[in-house]
């Protein structure tokens, strides 16, 4: 039946930029219900999205890349 979050944040911790691109690095943080269960989860992480410059000035995500913060094992 989907997901449905119910909060969503982020932070950027460091931005720079390099010829065309800008790379942006963060942290992550969302609360979300999954289907049928009875209670939400919750995730946190990091990321990494780097943005193109195109040729009318605007800026587009060229790739991006988050890693979770929680233990798959558990």
């Amino acid at each position: 039946r989907g997901i449905q979050f119910h909060s969503f944040s982020s932070n950027i911790t460091d931005l720079w930029q390099c010829g065309d691109e800008i790379v942006e690095i963060g942290t992550y943080a969302f609360s979300a219900s999954v289907g049928e269960s009875p209670s939400p989860i919750a995730d946190t992480g990091n990321y990494v999205t780097v943005w193109q410059e195109q040729n009318d000035g605007s800026f587009k995500v060229k790739v991006t890349m988050w890693n979770t913060s929680l233990n798959p094992s558990e």
